[in-house]
């Protein structure tokens, strides 16, 4: 049996090992949350830690002997948002449950004003990136685990407003995120979307008592899902979008590690789903990161000069969606990236920073040609996908598109549309619309007649399916270009 010291930062803590033990597991079961985006599998890169005078990757390592290990942990909360001076009432959290991200926000029940935001990384991420890792690992007998990580990190979530303002308790939370992460949270086996015919084990909303899911408030409003990749975020979406409300054709596109895109026209609602991967969101992008403090969400070029600015203006830590976005619309548009996505030289001064398969952006951060790849397959998903949307709708001319998620908000629209991401449309039609799971989680707590719309809204959405499209096909090998 050893003794090991781990420190992250100034904290320190000792932990017991036998040898041969497995670094990343020994750290998981320990409570020390180290990203794995692959899931452990040795291939993302993002679970280095210093073992003893050594970098090594935690999840192809073991313990050999009493070495101290130095760890970067990133599972923390970060306050978005803060107003004013608290009032005396009941309160409410609206939690989105992403595959990447939680974003909670503390509502006063009473007026529904915000009166906080808070964002933080998903822990589960350490059992792999996407949903389709953590279906697997659900599968392996960790689903017990995946719920409690993430409810313990809510609760985390929820002390920290509780103790800021002094609260005695949370009345009411309301509840969302794609279907997967619902089973999960609520320990319900969802092997069934991991396979043919990829079917839940729910899609309605559910209502209960927080202490049921472990969580320190007095009641949970879970929302419905539309369908098996349609989940209860795109309820709220549509409710938060006041699509119901309109009479144009409009595109909903939430740019998440599962692209979910919403079609209203005058016939009625028509959804898809196209697993874009996560690289929209920092994930196995060998520097990526999510949109947190530190990362590099915009990138300008300017008299052959490359610029950027990050989350909270803080030192570059990373690279998230928005800033690869930017990164590799100027390298196409600089003809460092060809058409089919390989590296080259060009005569643009911006080659004098691609080295050997890696053009660096800042000192100690770089995109790979895995990288590139990755975002080809992200794009080419998304694109392949609103574009069979359209075809099989008939569909030729949009009104407006709303571009939702915490990608879309710090999407540069030309970008965008020079990268094919989006269709041809003019700018001012685009319109970013931020966290609309968010937003109409708000709206939730505060009228039952909201929950009483997402209902009727979960069933009315016609569901295209892309996996064995014809359309979605061809024009996915075409989208791979730029």
């Amino acid at each position: 049996m050893y003794r090991l010291l781990v420190s992250h930062r100034e904290k320190k803590k000792t932990i017991l090992a036998n040898h041969g033990d497995n670094i990343l597991a020994l750290l998981r079961k320990n409570g020390i949350l180290v990203r794995a985006d692959c899931g452990g599998n040795g291939t993302c890169k993002k679970c280095k830690v210093i073992y003893g005078e050594e970098e090594v990757l935690a999840c192809q390592s073991f313990v050999d002997g009493e070495k101290e290990i130095q760890v970067d942990a990133v599972f923390e909360a970060f306050p978005k948002e803060s107003k004013g001076i608290i009032k005396e009432g009941e309160y409410g959290i609206a939690l989105d449950l992403g595959t990447t991200t939680l974003a909670a926000a503390l509502v006063l029940l009473a007026d529904g004003s915000t009166v906080e935001e808070i964002s933080v990384l998903n822990p589960q991420s350490i059992y792999g990136a996407d949903v389709i890792s953590r279906i697997q690992k659900a599968g392996e007998g960790h689903l017990a685990d995946l719920a409690s990580i993430v409810i313990a990190k809510i609760n985390e979530i929820i002390k920290i407003f509780k103790d800021k303002y002094n609260l005695d308790s949370i009345n009411k939370m309301s509840l969302a995120g794609n279907t997967v992460m619902l089973h999960i949270i609520t320990k319900t086996d969802p092997s069934g979307l991991g396979k043919y015919p990829f079917t839940p084990v729910f899609l309605e909303g559910r209502r209960c008592q927080g202490r049921k899911l472990g969580l320190d408030v007095e009641e949970v409003q879970i929302l419905p899902s539309i369908g098996s990749f349609l989940g209860a975020d795109i309820s709220t979406g549509i409710l938060a979008c006041d699509l119901l409300e309109t009479d144009k054709t409009v595109l909903m596109v939430d740019l998440g590690t599962n692209g979910e895109v919403i079609l209203k026209t005058k016939s009625g609602f028509y959804g898809a789903s196209t697993a874009a991967g996560p690289a929209f969101e920092g994930a196995r992008i060998e520097c990526g990161t999510g949109g947190i403090p530190g990362a590099i969400a915009t990138m300008i070029y300017d008299k052959g000069e490359l610029s950027y600015q990050t989350v909270a203006d803080l030192l570059p830590i990373g690279i998230c969606g928005s800033g690869l976005l930017d990164l590799i619309s100027i390298l196409v548009s600089e003809e460092i990236i060809d058409e089919s996505g390989c590296f080259q030289k060009s005569k643009s001064p911006l080659s004098k920073y691609l080295h050997d398969e890696r053009f660096y952006f800042y000192p100690d951060l770089y995109l790979s040609q895995r990288d590139v790849r990755e975002f080809q397959l992200a794009k080419s998903a998304i694109a392949s996908g609103i574009q069979t949307l359209m075809q099989e709708t008939g569909t030729t001319d949009l009104d407006q598109i709303y571009l939702a998620g915490g990608f879309g908000f710090y999407l540069n629209k030309s970008s965008a549309l020079r990268c094919g991401l989006l269709p041809e449309i003019s700018e001012e039609r685009i319109i970013s619309v931020g966290n609309t799971s968010l937003q109409g989680l708000k709206k939730v707590l505060m009228q039952e007649e909201s929950y009483k719309t997402c209902e009727a809204v979960a069933q009315s959405v016609s569901i295209i399916e892309l996996d064995n499209n014809r359309f979605f096909k061809d024009y996915f090998l075409k989208n791979m270009f730029f």
